[in-house]
């Protein structure tokens, strides 16, 4: 197997070991917004802090099920773990959860690893994701 495959599978289980370790602990989600049928919230106990860089979970809740677009398959929530550079206010996603039920409860739908493949982006001003960075920022909830 090639070195592309390995580290493909550790950040698997990197991702996989956040993600149980993340969600053992009671989650603290905060409301970002709530518009078009979908609520936003980040967990405050999730912030991670490194230099000017936080790593945190979200979660979309919808109020009706939507189909995945690959396995066809309804969700009700996606849990996404995203990084955020408050100095430069850019954001990337890391990892997309697709899960069956509201606030990342429920059977696994599907699931996306973006990292290494996803660039920080710039959050313009009035998106969503503005609206995280602005929040996720503000708050004094990191942990270093």
């Amino acid at each position: 197997m090639g070195l592309e495959w390995e580290k493909a599978v550790r950040l698997t289980v990197a991702c996989t070991v956040m993600l149980a370790a993340t969600f053992a602990q009671a989650q603290q989600w905060v409301p970002i917004a709530d518009a078009d049928g979908v609520t936003l919230a980040y967990d405050s106990s999730s912030v991670l802090k490194k230099n000017t860089v936080l790593q945190f979970w979200t979660v979309s809740n919808f109020k009706e099920p939507m189909m995945h677009p690959s396995s066809k398959k309804p969700f009700m929530s996606i849990l996404t773990l995203d990084e955020v550079d408050c100095t430069a206010q850019t954001i990337r996603l890391a990892t997309v959860i697709f899960k069956e039920k509201q606030d990342g409860l429920g059977a696994l739908v599907d699931r996306e690893i973006a990292m290494e493949s996803t660039p920080m982006r710039r959050a313009p001003p009035g998106s969503v994701d503005f609206q995280i960075v602005r929040k996720v920022c503000n708050e004094k909830t990191a942990k270093p």
